[in-house]
């Protein structure tokens, strides 16, 4: 199967990154065709609920609503999470319109399926205090400085050329990461 091109953001933030974010949410990419243990697109799972979240219906509407808390509480475990819908847009465009962002979109353009890359939150220039918050089973532990970001990129199955990137998942993380690393995957 032939890989389509992909594009990130090319306007003013962040209409584009939500745009992308959105439709990478719930929806499988390129590897999950090749590998059906993958999981679709989750990015929005890493963001936590707005304040007066209704959990019933966002359990009901998981894959396009899906937010930290719910997820954590429904699956027993601990992610980290952006504060807001709108920190995670704006990171995104900030790091797709970088040199490295575009980096990543040129191996998925030359035939890469997947790209992961890791950046350190002092590489971003809008973005340099980013918080996050940890979340465990349903409840928020801690807001704290997140001092990396974690982002998978990779293309959206059977879509045609010219569709934007796919994101996998993207989050914060409070591991050290020294500048960005970029780590192409073996599918």
């Amino acid at each position: 199967m032939s890989q389509q091109k992909v594009k990130g953001v090319e306007g003013p933030c962040c209409k584009e990154a939500s745009a992308i974010l959105n439709l990478s949410q719930g929806n499988s990419s390129y590897t999950q065709a090749l590998n059906s243990t993958h999981l679709v697109g989750h990015p929005r799972f890493h963001v936590l609920c707005s304040k007066n979240y209704n959990k019933a219906e966002i359990i009901n509407n998981l894959n396009s609503l899906g937010c930290t808390e719910v997820v954590t509480d429904q699956q027993g475990n601990t992610k980290t999470a952006f504060l807001t819908r709108e920190d995670q847009n704006r990171t995104l465009h900030e790091i797709l319109t970088s040199s490295y962002g575009r980096r990543a979109l040129e191996l998925l353009n030359q035939g890469r399926n997947e790209v992961i890359l890791k950046i350190a939150t002092s590489e971003l220039t809008t973005n340099r205090n980013l918080m996050m918050a940890v979340v465990r089973v349903g409840k928020q532990l801690e807001t704290k400085p997140a001092n990396a970001l974690v982002l998978l990129l990779g293309h959206h199955q059977h879509k045609p050329e010219g569709m934007y990137v796919h994101v996998k998942t993207f989050y914060p993380t409070e591991q050290r990461v020294d500048g960005y690393v970029l780590d192409v995957t073996r599918f």
